[in-house]
């Protein structure tokens, strides 16, 4: 999630239950989908895996991550560098120790958990009925371009919001604004081949 738009440049979905090393293949994703690379990234402690650092820091890209907690809870400092450390996980440690880098990090909840809080309340994307990473993959794709677009023109509407009746504001489609509700769910269970070739499409 780009943190001034607040629009996804980047979707991916795995089935591993830890996102170490996963920040890597996402920076070359949003370098190949954007044509640019981040000056920095805002990723939780799950991401903080030692070699990822690294090689965003070989990309010039700055991690901000917190540090994990000490294991054996000895009172270590965990900013302080380690013998073990490469220069790129030395200087993250004592960066996220400073002040700047704590209200650098502080952007990510307004940020990307909005959008993931977005996804799961109002776009029902808190569990998939979709079998498969191809078919997740699809859904969450189609919910990024969705909520892109909405994004761009100041409309917020979801699933919930049609289903549920809700009342939005009207100003937005001054603009000849068009839009067009799929029910991903639905139609992958009743039409999935109509739902292949929208795919192909895009």
């Amino acid at each position: 999630t780009a943190d001034d738009a607040r629009v996804i440049v980047g979707v991916a979905v795995t089935h591993r239950g830890s996102d170490m090393g996963e920040s890597t293949p996402m920076l070359e994703q949003i370098e190949k989908r954007t044509g640019v690379r981040p000056l920095e990234l805002l990723v939780d402690g799950g991401y903080a895996k030692h070699e990822a650092i690294d090689e965003a820091a070989a990309r010039n890209v700055t991690v901000y991550a917190p540090l994990p907690k000490p294991r054996d809870d000895d009172g270590s400092d965990p900013h302080r560098p380690r013998d073990t450390d490469s220069a790129a996980v030395a200087a993250w440690r004592q960066r996220m120790a400073t002040d700047k880098a704590k209200q650098i990090y502080r952007q990510r909840a307004a940020t990307a958990e909005t959008v993931h809080a977005d996804a799961k309340t109002h776009r029902g994307l808190d569990s998939l009925t979709l079998r498969g990473r191809g078919k997740a993959l699809a859904s969450v794709t189609l919910f990024a371009l969705t909520y892109d677009i909405l994004r761009a023109n100041g409309v917020e509407l979801g699933k919930r919001d049609i289903y549920g009746g809700t009342e939005i504001a009207l100003a937005p489609f001054r603009a000849n604004l068009s839009y067009f509700a799929v029910d991903l769910d639905r139609m992958m269970r009743e039409r999935p081949e109509q739902l292949g070739e929208m795919l192909r499409a895009l």
